[in-house]
């Protein structure tokens, strides 16, 4: 892959049960990184646990997707999970990367609650949530209670 942040390879074939159809196979690949190498990362996940959200090819398949990704998170990263439905709430607090049952148990609870409802708070406690993480001494700067929007 040399310099190019990815690569594509597709191919090109008669389907089996048809020979005028045809089946192609697009595969991406991308840059492999060394985990050690990694630079420290602020992962902030926004996370829709509305109804509608709750089929298997959604939360389940988001929740299984984080785990793959709690798997390969090291001390230097930090997650923290919010989410909204019909209301809003942090789930887990900017967590370090090896305490990977904590933040796996954060995403559980998340899997197990669906509500009917959806809001764009949320996205507002995520901003604030984030913001918090700017703050040069590392520290939260407020509390959710201070958050001009609540």
């Amino acid at each position: 892959m040399n310099e190019h942040p990815f690569s594509i390879t597709t191919e090109v074939t008669s389907a089996p049960w048809n020979p005028d159809h045809r089946l192609v196979r697009i595969a991406l690949q991308g840059r492999r990184v060394d985990l050690d190498e990694q630079p420290a990362s602020n992962l902030l996940f926004l996370l829709d646990v509305s109804g509608s959200m709750n089929s298997p090819d959604k939360l389940p398949l988001l929740k299984d997707a984080l785990g793959l990704l709690v798997n390969n998170l090291r001390e230097k990263h930090r997650v923290a999970i919010v989410v909204y439905a019909g209301a809003a709430g942090l789930v887990l607090e900017s967590t370090s990367g090896d305490q990977k049952e904590v933040i796996l148990d954060a995403i559980e609870i998340v899997a197990l609650h669906t509500s009917q409802k959806t809001t764009n708070f949320g996205c507002f406690y995520a901003e604030w949530t984030a913001q918090r993480w700017s703050h040069p001494a590392g520290f939260p700067i407020s509390s959710p209670t201070h958050a001009p929007w609540l």
